[in-house]
């Protein structure tokens, strides 16, 4: 649950957020938000105590908590649709909070934004593999490497289309993600 902020400390929080992910916390000072922001250096003192409060309220409150429920839900016909199900849920979950995974990538040495994209991918990860195993006739193992597997897949899509780009590419999500079940699904080769 969100805290609820007076207009001043959302213009705080929105102007913070944006100096975070262009400048990352060590480099933004509290000048530069409350300019930003169009109010006094106290205010933002006066709203969150000091800069380490001020980023902590940042990550809370543009962070869009994941219904992990609808993993217990969802009745999957075979894996590449129970794939494509987590390929969704995982483009959901990254792009909702892409401010914060940007403020994560920019200010790697903050103890609090390390745990963000880690605690996504490790909760994904516990309740993909034992349904992975149900849906492939396969190993405890192999179903925790094609888990694993395929969520660092997602994970280096989502980074390359919309953080880095190194490849300038046009394509779309959703079509990585359908070539990507295909190949996870039947091998690499059939996906088309």
């Amino acid at each position: 649950m969100h805290t609820e902020y007076s207009d001043k400390a959302i213009d705080v929080l929105t102007a913070a957020r944006d100096l975070f992910i262009q400048k990352g916390f060590s480099a933004t000072t509290t000048k530069e938000i409350a300019k930003a922001a169009g109010v006094n250096e106290v205010t933002v003192f006066r709203c969150f105590e000091s800069k380490a409060k001020l980023f902590q309220a940042v990550h809370l409150h543009f962070y869009f908590e994941p219904d992990y429920s609808q993993f217990e839900s969802f009745q999957a016909v075979d894996l590449q649709e129970y794939l494509l199900f987590v390929g969704r849920f995982f483009q959901k979950i990254f792009a909702r909070n892409l401010n914060v995974i940007l403020i994560e990538l920019k200010e790697r040495s903050m103890p609090e934004t390390k745990t963000l994209i880690g605690e996504y991918l490790c909760n994904l990860y516990e309740k993909m593999f034992n349904k992975v195993s149900e849906l492939k006739p396969c190993t405890p193992e192999e179903a925790k490497t094609l888990s694993f597997t395929f969520l660092c897949s997602l994970y280096g899509l989502f980074i390359n289309l919309y953080i880095f780009n190194p490849f300038k590419t046009d394509l779309e999500f959703s079509a990585c993600l359908d070539a990507l079940a295909e190949a996870f699904t039947h091998g690499p080769g059939r996906a088309a």
